[in-house]
């Protein structure tokens, strides 16, 4: 699956139809188009809008294809980006920045499932401790 079948995927599941998507600006009613038929690339202007707009769409799954199309965002501010930040910053930097906010989203996630894997220990040895007593 390329990104121009990662996008149809992810608005047929948001249920937003290409008209809409030219109604927001997104592009002319040939270019969304021709993006959701794979006839043509999505540019900057159209990814970083995507990616603006819909901040539970998992970039990394968007780009390479990896993880999860949706993110639950546990640290929604370590994932987003000022428009000030974006405009000011040279392509190379922004690919450093996307690399260390993926970096964060992991690091969060590992966290998350680590504190629900010592949760499900522990109750798992409470439900043993009241075996053993009853």
């Amino acid at each position: 699956m390329n990104i121009n079948n990662r996008i149809s995927v992810f608005f047929e599941y948001k249920k937003i139809i290409q008209a809409e998507l030219v109604k927001r600006g997104y592009g002319s009613k040939q270019t969304i188009s021709f993006i959701f038929n794979g006839r043509q690339s999505p540019n900057y202007k159209f990814l970083k809008s995507v990616i603006k707009d819909y901040p539970e769409l998992n970039p990394r799954w968007l780009f390479v294809g990896e993880g999860e199309m949706i993110t639950d965002n546990c640290d929604q501010k370590s994932q987003s980006f000022t428009n000030k930040e974006y405009a000011n910053s040279s392509e190379c930097a922004e690919k450093e920045r996307f690399i260390k906010v993926q970096q964060q989203t992991i690091e969060c996630q590992q966290q998350t499932i680590e504190s629900q894997q010592k949760l499900i220990a522990a109750l798992e040895g409470n439900e043993q401790n009241e075996s053993v007593s009853g």
